[in-house]
């Protein structure tokens, strides 16, 4: 009985390490704690002998198939469920007045939160193809390092 108990409390203090140190990214921890909870049921349930090196045995082995079956599916939960398009964009909205031309091949530049940002025509809501200096722009979408606008007017 005392096998058991050791099983099943180690594979979940495993678990909990893995998901308090490293957001459960360590699936090897994870896995490892599932094998060994998995062995302390079945040693309880009489299907694996209530000896250390039946139990070491089993548990390698449920680790190596509880991460054969399970490595996809804990992969794809780790996987972002949004598209770089779908992406929040905090700067979209503001406005501002562009302080030199800007052509779809020529990107301009804008101070703003002491950054210097690129400021590209946004091709998806803009049919222009040049927007003047002087002219109110509004951002429609932000990337890494630039801004993308279309003209107010």
């Amino acid at each position: 009985m005392v096998w058991e108990t050791s099983m099943v409390i180690f594979g979940i203090s495993l678990i909990v390490i893995d998901a308090m140190f490293f957001g459960l990214g360590s699936f090897v921890l994870v896995f490892i704690g599932i094998s060994m909870i998995l062995t302390g049921v079945l040693t309880f349930l009489g299907l694996v002998p209530d000896t250390w090196e039946a139990q070491v045995m089993s548990s390698s082995l449920l680790t190596i198939a509880v991460a054969v079956v399970g490595w996809k599916p804990l992969k794809r939960l780790q996987a972002p469920s949004q598209s770089v398009d779908e992406q929040p964009n905090i700067d979209g909205g503001m406005r501002f007045f562009l302080n030199a031309d800007i052509t779809i091949a020529s990107p301009g530049e804008h101070e703003y939160s002491g950054v210097t940002w690129k400021v590209k025509i946004d091709r998806r809501n803009e049919t222009r193809e040049r927007i003047e200096k002087g002219e109110e722009v509004v951002v429609t979408k932000s990337e890494v390092g630039a801004l993308l606008v279309k003209s107010v007017s």
